[in-house]
């Protein structure tokens, strides 16, 4: 949330409308992703990948 104020201070008091504007800025392209995922064996092991099939995910 604090990237999210500091990029867009309209949104300064609405914790939501921070995060989502915040987190639209690190999305990232499958490839990238993928490149990162493969090379890198902590990731790997300590995280889990989610994908939603649809034009709205992740925003509320």
């Amino acid at each position: 949330m604090s990237y999210g104020r500091a990029s867009y201070p309209k949104t300064v008091h609405c914790n939501r409308t921070s995060l989502r504007k915040g987190i639209n800025n690190f999305k990232s392209s499958y490839g990238v992703l993928k490149k990162w995922y493969s090379g890198e064996v902590w990731l790997k092991e300590n995280s889990i990948v989610v994908a939603a099939n649809g034009s709205n995910d992740g925003v509320w």
